[in-house]
């Protein structure tokens, strides 16, 4: 492999990897992978989870993961020959700006609520922001400071009344503002999920957003678009692009517009695209081979 050129390592705003489960007697479990900060260790995360998700569906055993030259991100092997692997996140900006709202304001919150966080336990304490409508004040202004304060007086005010909720129980729920001219605010509180090892509770958003039909519809095909556009020069071997999400995943709607976009696609320089959706605390991804349409 070509000598490599060092990168800029820039940090990424992500969330953890989660997914939650429910047991057959309607309990629920709950997985949590802490991501890397950089950008190119998390693409490393997903491409090893990747390789073994491409075993799964009858795909070829990959060989050590190199960082590429500028591009593509990844080079690896493939039966002995050479494979480059180019990245692209599948994701809404808006929707990554408003999870990443969430994630200062669930951290502040943890911060407000000071010593009165160890009395939360075990507990988990997901708050709810209506979708940020209305939107929530830009983090670190000093009326997202005072929504802060506001959030963790409401929690403090009720922990006192989750204490007697069972293990395993169903959350309980509170709505403290609702006014359609103010940031909305409420959480749900319930105990003995999963463990913790940080102290006190784990306090989180969803990052559950409403997207617009066509616009959801379209988001797969619009990132391998781009991808696209760049007009990529010949690759000394067989040349991939791996889309993959980390918040939410892609369904068969996006799946059958994308395959169908690119029957007209007046360039390609892949071999094959292929989408992942990397599993928390596992070495696996699900996958699914875009292009071409049959494994």
């Amino acid at each position: 492999m070509a000598q490599k050129t060092p990168r800029n390592r820039p940090k990424k705003p992500t969330p953890p990897l989660m997914s939650i489960s429910f047991s057959k007697s309607g309990s629920l479990s709950r997985a949590e992978e802490t991501l890397p900060e950089i950008t190119e260790d998390i693409e490393l995360v997903v491409v090893e989870k990747f390789k073994v998700g491409l075993l799964d569906i009858g795909g070829p055993t990959l060989g050590a993961l190199e960082r590429g030259d500028r591009w593509p991100d990844v080079e690896t092997t493939i039966g002995g020959s050479q494979l480059g692997i180019e990245l692209a996140e599948v994701i809404d900006r808006k929707l990554a700006k408003q999870v990443e709202t969430q994630r200062w304001y669930a951290a502040e919150v943890r911060k407000a609520l000071g010593k009165d966080v160890e009395r939360l336990q075990g507990f988990v304490v997901q708050l709810d922001d209506y979708h940020q409508n209305p939107p929530y004040p830009r983090p670190h202004s000093v009326a997202a400071i005072d929504l802060v304060a506001n959030i963790a007086e409401h929690v403090r005010e009720v922990i006192n009344d989750v204490q007697s909720l069972p293990l395993t129980s169903l959350a309980r729920t509170y709505t403290w503002q609702d006014a359609p001219t103010e940031p909305r605010i409420g959480a749900s509180f319930s105990r003995g999920l999963w463990p913790t090892e940080q102290p006190g509770p784990r306090i989180f958003f969803s990052h559950s957003f409403p997207i617009p039909e066509d616009k959801w519809r379209k988001q797969l095909w619009t990132t391998i678009e781009n991808k696209l556009k760049k007009r990529y020069t010949k690759y000394n071997g067989e040349l991939w692009l791996l889309t993959y999400s980390l918040i939410g995943i892609v369904d068969d709607l996006q799946i059958g517009y994308a395959r169908e976009q690119l029957t007209s696609a007046s360039w390609m320089p892949f071999d094959k695209i292929m989408w992942a959706y990397p599993y928390p605390e596992t070495d696996y991804a699900h996958v699914e081979q875009i292009f071409p349409a049959s494994a």
